[in-house]
């Protein structure tokens, strides 16, 4: 939030504690940081095991390892582009917050077009972790 419109508000409200719309987005705020954060961490540990499984799939006479691997990487780039669409979304709605344009509405709207986005991602990603699994249990991999 701005601090004009911070200043503003307070004068609003002051004397009668924090509002609830305040406090909400004081924690939307707090909580839209700490998901960014977490969400570079999963960026740095997805490019680790994606090395990883590239590795995998560089093995001479090792098909079925192959196979999962792709699988795996299938799963990671799926996961990214989740994690990328959330990272969005955050930003979409700080944006809003900031420069006071945010209303039920629209954060409604920005929340559907994150779920039909990632939805599906979720979906062909829980399909690729059981055929991996499969594949494993099958060919009695790791």
């Amino acid at each position: 939030m701005r601090k004009k419109s911070r200043d503003k508000l307070s004068k609003t409200v002051r004397g009668r504690g924090i509002s609830p719309v305040v406090r909400a987005i004081q924690e939307f705020e707090t909580g839209a940081k700490d998901m960014k954060t977490q969400s570079a961490q999963v960026a740095k540990d997805i490019a680790e095991i994606r090395t990883q499984y590239g590795a995998i799939k560089k093995l001479n006479d090792a098909e079925k390892y192959k196979q999962f691997a792709d699988i795996q990487l299938q799963i990671l780039d799926l996961t990214e582009k989740s994690i990328k669409a959330i990272d969005t979304f955050l930003d979409s709605v700080s944006a809003m917050i900031t420069s006071g344009t945010l209303t039920k509405a629209s954060f409604n709207q920005a929340k559907d077009a994150l779920f039909n986005e990632v939805s599906p991602m979720g979906n062909q990603a829980q399909k690729l972790s059981t055929k991996a699994k499969d594949l494993r249990e099958k060919n009695k991999l790791f």
